[in-house]
């Protein structure tokens, strides 16, 4: 299935383009005898809901398929009372605790997916997207992403960020302290290490100079896995004048170990 992961039309693209696999059922068009339909309630309790059984209200269309990462998931449409539009979930096969929800954000705007008070804003990427936190009611635990330049929003759950390598949040998560038993350095710890194993390599190093590593296209980066990495350059005087060579550094905090490698000659 095409573009399951980040899919705000993606239902509507994949048939159009019959890049999705044929649903695996038709579902319903609304209650039966042997299904009554959902009491109502409002929509942090409805997606909570989904999230947890995905049958729990009859869907419009149900897929299978991959989504870009190339995971197998399962794909619901939904049409909803006080949603505007339709609701999209993807179930992760391997991990149904792993889930993403796709909607336009109710008529109050993200603070509608908690109580007063239960939406905190964390992070804005370079990107432009802002993601935030609910941090109580039905929905918490969950994070909100919203795209610049997008209507809709995205809700995630840690299990999705984490099994898609969303590095955004994901790093905001590993230095925070939400992955349990992962510590990963500070940026500007590893850059500190990153520059000394970087320098041993060197069969030159005066006038040593590196990359920005806290800034920039060769900026340090965390991984939703916590592994982190730095790919930026190193000058330094030679005999034959000045030379800037590339390197990569990784640091795997689980195993305490970092590794350096300097490109030749």
């Amino acid at each position: 299935m095409t573009g399951l992961s980040r899919r705000a039309r993606a239902v509507a693209a994949c048939a159009a383009l019959a890049a999705c696999t044929t649903p695996e059922r038709a579902p319903p068009p609304g209650p039966s005898p042997d299904r009554p339909a959902a009491a109502s309630a409002d929509v942090p309790s409805t997606l909570a809901a989904l999230t947890r059984d995905p049958t729990a209200r009859p869907a419009r269309v149900v897929q299978t398929g991959r989504d870009t990462a190339g995971l197998a998931v399962s794909a619901y449409t939904y049409d909803l009372p006080d949603v505007n539009g339709p609701v999209l979930l993807d179930v992760l096969e391997r991990d149904h605790a792993a889930w993403i929800v796709v909607l336009a954000p109710p008529s109050g705007g993200i603070a509608s997916f908690a109580p007063a008070g239960g939406v905190a804003s964390r992070i804005e990427a370079r990107t432009g997207a802002r993601w935030a936190e609910i941090t109580s009611g039905p929905l918490a635990g969950a994070f909100v992403e919203q795209k610049k330049g997008v209507a809709s929003v995205e809700l995630k759950s840690v299990a999705w960020i984490l099994a898609h390598d969303d590095h955004e949040i994901g790093g905001w998560l590993c230095h925070e302290g939400r992955i349990p038993g992962v510590i990963p350095k500070k940026p500007v710890e590893l850059e500190t290490a990153c520059q000394a194993a970087v320098k041993g390599k060197l069969t030159y190093d005066k006038g040593l100079v590196f990359s920005p590593g806290l800034s920039g296209p060769h900026e340090i980066r965390t991984f939703a896995n916590c592994t982190q990495a730095w790919n930026g350059w190193a000058e330094s005087d030679t005999p034959w004048g000045r030379y800037k060579r590339s390197f990569s550094c990784t640091y795997d905090p689980r195993k305490g170990r970092l590794l350096a490698t300097v490109a030749g000659p």
